[in-house]
This record gives C-alpha cells, structure tokens and sequence, in this order.
C-alpha cells in the first residue's frame, strides 16, 4: 500500500484499546528499544509507584535479594546512582516518548 504499513481493522482496535488502558502517569510506557528488561521494567514501575523493595518482592513473586539484584541491573543500565535518579530517568523517558508521539501527529496532521 504505497509502502506503508498495513495493519488490519482487527489488530487496529487491539491496539487502541491497549491505549486506551495506558495509565494517565505513564506508568507501563516503555520504548520499543530498551536497555532493560521486561522484568525490569515491571520493578521500575512499582519504583515509580512508591513501593519498596519488600512491597516489590511481594507484588512480583520474587525474593527481595532477586528485587535488590534486578534494581543494581537497572541503576547500571541507565547509569545513575540511586533510585531516585532512576525514577527520573523514567519519568524523562517516558516524557520523550510522548513528546516523539505528539511530533508524529503532527507529521501526519500536516502530510493529510
């Protein structure tokens, strides 16, 4: 289709309602290519949420030693050095990619 993509009515409306479930704080926002992991991501979530490492295991089914180890991994990978610095790091990211998302509506808006 004049190289774009084709994406069908189905597929369409699964993606509009998984949007329509995005949570207005951002929180599960995640960009296609990150250094992090999935479970990662999850523990930076309840990060950004307020939980503590004990509240993370509990939600995760993990161990707090397993939490502690997935937290060092993501401190490293985003190269801060506290989770607060980390929870920013987040919220700046996500921040980026609503910024990105607004840009391309507008590409759009202008290109119709």
């Amino acid at each position: 289709m004049a190289g774009e993509a084709v994406i069908s009515r189905r597929l369409t409306m699964r993606l509009v309602d998984s949007l329509r479930r995005t949570r207005p704080d951002g929180l599960g926002i995640r960009p296609v290519r990150s250094r992090l992991t999935p479970r990662e991501w999850e523990v930076l979530d309840l990060l950004c949420s307020g939980q503590s490492t004990d509240d993370i295991a509990d939600a995760l089914v993990l161990s707090s030693e397993t939490v502690r180890s997935h937290i060092k991994n993501l401190l490293r990978k985003l190269g801060v050095s506290s989770r607060q610095a980390a929870i920013d790091e987040a919220r700046r990211m996500r921040a980026d990619l609503a910024v990105g998302d607004e840009a391309h509506d507008g590409i759009e808006a202008a290109a119709a």
